[in-house]
């Protein structure tokens, strides 16, 4: 399972469906066309872990993820880095988190903590 969920990562993580992505419009169309698009990832990977390409297969794929599964500290860490590849803005502010600390120490500045920021 957890292999599965790394194969979507990177598949979603692609520069060119990131790029996709991103180009996707707003709204029903854009919600639509988004699907589409993360089929193109879902289809292969899940017929290589035995589900049938089919929106069914799709459906049963998810099914294994039991409450009991997502426990697991990697799976639910896969999850959240999933989410993430599918939200244009999240994976890009990650990109500019994980570059930070290298830039700064590049520039001689001394590191600094990590924020978390809080929508309310």
């Amino acid at each position: 399972l957890k292999a599965m969920q790394r194969d979507l990562i990177a598949g979603y993580s692609e520069p060119e469906f990131q790029r996709q992505l991103k180009a996707l419009p707003a709204g029903p169309a854009g919600l639509q066309a988004k699907g589409e698009l993360m089929w193109t990832v879902q289809a292969p990977v899940i017929m290589r872990y035995g589900f049938p390409p089919t929106p069914d297969g799709l459906a049963l794929s998810n099914v294994v993820f039991t409450k009991d599964v997502n426990r697991d500290p990697e799976v639910a860490k896969n999850n959240e880095d999933l989410f993430i590849s599918l939200v244009p803005e999240m994976a890009e502010r990650r990109a500019r988190e994980a570059a930070a600390p290298a830039q700064a120490k590049a520039a001689g500045a001394a590191p600094r903590g990590r924020s978390v920021e809080l929508a309310l």
